[in-house]
Order: structure tokens, then sequence, then C-alpha cells
């Protein structure tokens, strides 16, 4: 691997809301971190022309339908505390052929990977929001799933 292409992943981890704060302890972010992260990263690649199509397809996705989608998945999935009270609960979800996920995204991003490049730094700029985006939505479809469904 070569010293740029190092560097370049090496950029895009610390970019990542997932990046690790330090050695020791991984990077938990809270609802408003990852909130201010998807703004911040929105912000940026707004003034980026060549992603504009892109973004506009982004944003005209019904993300308040996948967080409900999510959240019953996850209710469905797991016990939330439920395998206390009755041991006939599994431990481990098992994988349901019919279960939601998120696939527009992942298309439009594979579609701005075709028509920009692997390589192009706007492409891996748009991939880290995209991330950041499905991560935004997976936390608030736990948060639904817990307070909603469980009357907290």
């Amino acid at each position: 691997m070569s010293d740029q292409t190092t560097k370049q992943n090496s950029e895009e981890s610390a970019n990542s809301i997932s990046a690790k704060k330090d050695n020791f302890y991984s990077n938990h972010p809270t609802g408003d971190e990852i909130e201010e992260k998807v703004s911040a990263l929105e912000t940026e690649l707004l003034r980026l022309p060549e992603l504009k199509p892109f973004l506009e397809l982004l944003s005209s996705l019904p993300w308040n339908e996948y967080e409900e989608k999510l959240s019953s998945n996850y209710y469905a999935s797991f016990p939330f505390g439920k395998e206390d009270s009755d041991s006939s609960f599994p431990t481990f979800p098992s994988e349901k052929p019919s279960e939601f996920k998120l696939l527009e995204p992942v298309r439009i991003l594979a579609e701005a990977e075709e028509r920009l490049g692997a390589e192009n730094e706007n492409f891996r700029s748009l991939n880290n929001y995209v991330s950041n985006l499905i991560a935004r939505t997976m936390g608030r479809a736990v948060s639904i799933a817990v307070k909603t469904r469980l009357n907290l």
C-alpha cells in the first residue's frame, strides 16, 4: 500500500463518526454529535457542484419512514430486556428474509462511484456522508424502538 493511500485511509478514518478518540476507547457518539457531523458534512458537500445530483437524491429519500421500518425490525429482532421475564426469548436475533434494509442510499452511492470513480476525493467525501446518514438513521431507529415500543 502506498504512503498516499495510507494517508487517505487515515484521513477518512479520522473523519468518520466512528473514528476512535484515542487508542484505548472507541468513540460512541451521542445523537447530537451524529447530527452535527451529518450537518457539517452536508454543508461541505453542498459546495461541490458535481455532488449536487446525488445530494438531491439522498435528501429526497424518506428517512423518517426508514427510521420507523428499522425500529420495527429492531423491536422484533432484539429482546430489549424481555429476556429476564421470558426464558423462551432467543438470546441472538435471527435474520428474516423480509427484513427491511437501507438499499436506496447504497444504490445512489454506487451510481456516484460509477460516475466519479472510487478514487475521486469528492466520491470519498460523499461515501463518508452516506455512512454517517445511515448511522444517524440507525441510531434514531433504535431510539424509536426503545422509547415507543416499550413506552418509555
